[in-house]
């Protein structure tokens, strides 16, 4: 809360003024920034994105993967059904 301040002359008024500039000018720098709270939360959330679209990439990779042995599985056993038919 602000104390209030009355000032009947200009002086009074001038160093009113300036304390106030100065309360004000405390009062910010003690408070916390909130765009860097805002860009330190968003960046954790876009590392964290990150982090999980590289993990469905390894394992969409480890999936085609397995399905290319699978199908070499599956041509070898199919060929080596013919060879003994």
């Amino acid at each position: 809360m602000a104390p209030i301040v009355y000032a009947t002359v200009p002086a009074t008024l001038q160093a009113a003024i300036d304390i106030a500039k100065r309360y004000e000018a405390g009062f910010i720098m003690t408070q916390p920034k909130t765009n860097n709270y805002i860009e330190t939360e968003v960046t954790g959330q876009l590392e964290a994105l990150t982090v999980t679209v590289q993990q469905l990439l390894r394992k969409k990779k480890e999936e085609a993967y397995l399905a290319k042995i699978v199908k070499a599985i599956i041509i070898a056993s199919d060929a080596k059904n013919q060879d003994t038919s």
